[in-house]
């Protein structure tokens, strides 16, 4: 096959993917939304959290890529829950809820619940930050505005949305531990150590992405840090999804899910936690997942009246 045959079919599949992801987001959407909050109000009550963010990216993440690697439908953020019949060894049919069966999507799961949980305090300047990026690109372009989704070839290089989801990705990587790499026969140096031949080593990035001579001041939230000419000094650094030709194989895919789904919402919807100071619950096992996340989400007034009507 010619290179420009590998390009058309590489573009295709690209478009295929996006367009699969796309329709994902938009279902996302109409389980999400619910009114605004009522006028007064700052917070929401017990009755308007009945949206657990967590759980829906659970599902979004889960449908896109059984969509994109086996065109099956499974339908969770049409139902709102993922409860499947499955076949025992013995051929009896029980029910079983299909997100504790996997753990293969968990990766990108915990970063749009994560990077939901850093964005959804809206004084923050990050918040205001990402929302007008978002924005001026929407509405640079009229027919967008028209658009529940964000299409991902306009956003996919958008700075301060990769720079969000980057400095998440830093502080609450879904893995905490790094792939296993083995040494070669003759054994290898590393950081000053000899390490013999055929050993097993790896490095956890929730280590190695709190080395304060690489990331001064570790624990706030600092999108900035991976603006302009600095970032390019953090980024040999920078391992939660591994590195090299060996690293995760879903990293593409990962991103163009977190970008399509954060730019459409953070555009068009409001989003409250239950308090300011509320935090969700760290379930650690083979990833760092977080617990219940229960949100109010409600449309943002955009002033354009006729998408309104045509999209509420």
């Amino acid at each position: 096959m010619t290179r420009d045959g590998q390009n058309f079919l590489f573009g295709q599949r690209n478009h295929l993917m996006g367009f699969k992801v796309a329709d994902k987001t938009e279902r996302f959407i109409r389980a999400a939304c619910t009114l605004p909050l009522e006028e007064g109000f700052t917070r929401p009550g017990p009755r308007d959290l009945s949206f657990d963010y967590r759980a829906f990216t659970n599902f979004f993440t889960l449908e896109a890529i059984a969509d994109i690697g086996l065109s099956e439908r499974l339908g969770f953020l049409d139902q709102g829950h993922d409860r499947v019949k499955a076949e025992r060894m013995d051929g009896t049919i029980h029910e079983v809820n299909f997100r504790e069966c996997l753990h293969s999507t968990a990766r990108a799961q915990s970063i749009l619940a994560w990077t939901e949980k850093c964005e959804a305090n809206p004084p923050g300047l990050e918040w205001g930050e990402i929302v007008a990026e978002v924005s001026i690109t929407m509405n640079a372009m009229d027919w967008l505005l028209k658009k529940i989704v964000a299409p991902y070839d306009k956003f996919k290089h958008l700075p301060y949305l990769r720079a969000c989801l980057d400095e998440l990705l830093r502080i609450r990587p879904p893995t905490t531990f790094g792939f296993p790499r083995r040494t070669p026969p003759e054994g290898w140096n590393i950081l000053g150590d000899h390490i013999p031949g055929d050993t097993t080593v790896s490095i956890s990035a929730y280590v190695a992405h709190r080395d304060p001579q690489v990331f001064p001041d570790l624990e706030p939230y600092a999108p900035e840090r991976w603006l302009g000419e600095k970032s390019k000094n953090l980024q040999p650094y920078f391992i939660a999804f591994s590195a090299g030709a060996r690293g995760c194989i879903g990293r593409n895919i990962n991103h163009l899910e977190q970008t399509v789904l954060l730019a459409s919402i953070v555009h068009r919807y409001e989003w409250a936690l239950p308090y300011p100071e509320w935090e969700p619950e760290r379930r650690e096992a083979m990833t760092l997942a977080p617990g219940p996340m229960p949100l109010k989400v409600w449309r943002r007034d955009l002033g354009v009246e006729e998408v309104d009507r045509q999209r509420s």
